[in-house]
């Protein structure tokens, strides 16, 4: 069918081959997007067995917060929970708090608290931590796990601490299980930060995993695992065995800015079809939109806040956040029929990040680029200007293709008995 498609896009615009050109891309442009969809839930709702971390594999270890054993933090109304951590209270606990490679960095620190609990009480609660670079004063934001006495819950969570894993167990709970989830962290404009939301990976089941977990974690009840950043998400060692979970937003990836394996995205001109096709999108008040295009693909990006109240602005996240919709080109005019009713994005990526909202002024030349050859085929490239490091990328794999590649990445560790794994791809072969 690819093959077809494409024989019928070099016929150009004659007219025996036109009909049936515009037909084969239209189901293209119904076709796609759920299998892109699909690709990507499934491979960022699981955690995956993987092989240990090897430069090979691109694997960059990060660096892990440091531990105050003991640690005092200012208790606020918002983190009032049931280990009686009230407001303006003096608390005592644990408190893992990111390290920062810029020493002058003024900006606070996040961190995780655990409050002393008498070894009686098996209650486990961890709340987000602002901690003053300068002053070291660390205070409370919410609860962002709470587990009753009942569950004896453990927990370990990534050296980002984005990714926590926690059990449940106990007389009250006949089936034992260990809960993924997924902390976004968010700096706003009042200096603090907050976990902005909690969303669950996966829930599992396996006695093994949960005995890993549980060891990793000890007397103490919470440890923070070993952690690498790998192409398109992280990989923790629980003990002896090493996971990974792809992620559902840009991250850091090592690409030369000069690299001939990517190439910059070209605004989309003055009466391109692309722009057509944007014509029939709602406005987004609070964001910036830029239309991009490549020979077979329209890029709409947006990056900015949905619009507050002034009351709200103290709030408001001090980065932007980027939403990124890609689209199949339209092979003929966009027919009024398409304007009322645009076709679903090939690739959604909502959001593709969210990035400091004063690295916009950055005069840092094209920002946006795509993957065309290589490990990073098919990736949506954004350039950043870092306070520290000066310019870098950060990415996402966008494409159909780019996604079946990085699936195929986890097939040998977690290949389930009996089930045929997908084969070599003919349309992949020739496409990012």
């Amino acid at each position: 069918m690819q093959l077809s498609r494409s024989m019928l896009q070099g016929a150009g615009g004659l007219p025996l081959f036109s009909d049936q050109r515009d037909f084969l891309a239209s189901v293209f442009t119904q076709a796609e997007p759920p299998v892109n969809g699909t690709l990507r839930q499934l491979m960022s709702s699981a955690v995956w067995r993987s092989g240990a971390p090897s430069a090979a594999s691109g694997a960059e270890p990060l660096v892990p917060p440091e531990l105050v054993a003991d640690a005092s933090c200012i208790g606020t109304a918002g983190s009032a929970g049931t280990g009686g951590a009230s407001a303006q209270a003096d608390v005592r606990g644990r408190l893992f708090v990111t390290t920062r490679r810029a020493g002058t960095d003024p900006h606070r620190l996040r961190g995780l608290f655990l409050p002393q609990r008498p070894s009686f009480d098996r209650t486990l609660e961890v709340f987000s931590a602002n901690v003053d670079p300068t002053t070291g004063v660390c205070t409370l934001g919410a609860v962002v796990l709470s587990s009753p006495e009942t569950l004896d819950s453990r927990v370990v969570f990534d050296a980002g601490m984005r990714y926590f894993y926690y059990t449940v167990q106990g007389a009250s709970n006949p089936s034992p299980a260990l809960i993924v989830q997924e902390l976004d962290w968010e700096s706003s404009r009042d200096g603090q930060v907050r976990a902005m939301q909690r969303q669950t990976v996966t829930t599992i089941t396996d006695p093994k995993a949960i005995a890993a977990v549980l060891q990793a974690a000890g007397d103490q009840r919470a440890a923070v695992l070993p952690t690498w950043r790998l192409h398109g998400g992280r990989q923790v060692a629980v003990g002896a065995r090493f996971w990974r979970i792809v992620g559902t937003q840009a991250q850091r990836v090592d690409v030369p800015l000069d690299s001939p394996d990517v190439q910059a995205l070209l605004p989309a001109k003055a009466g391109s079809r692309c722009l057509d096709l944007a014509g029939s999108y709602a406005a987004m008040p609070g964001f910036r939109v830029e239309h991009f295009e490549t020979a077979e693909h329209c890029f709409r990006i947006a990056r900015g806040w949905p619009a507050v109240g002034a009351a709200e602005d103290p709030t408001r996240p001090a980065r932007d956040e980027v939403l990124v919709a890609v689209q199949e080109r339209p092979v003929s005019a966009v027919t009024q029929r398409a304007t009322e009713s645009p076709p679903a994005p090939l690739a959604a990526l909502a959001p593709f990040a969210r990035v400091p909202t004063d690295e916009a002024l950055a005069q840092i030349g094209p920002r946006w680029f795509v993957g065309t050859q290589g490990p990073f085929a098919g990736w949506l490239l954004m350039k950043l200007r870092d306070r520290t490091e000066g310019d870098r990328f950060i990415g996402l794999p966008w494409s159909t293709c780019a996604l079946w590649r990085l699936g195929r990445e986890l097939q040998p560790l977690n290949a389930p008995a009996g089930t045929p794994q997908a084969g070599a791809s003919t349309a992949c072969a020739v496409r990012p």
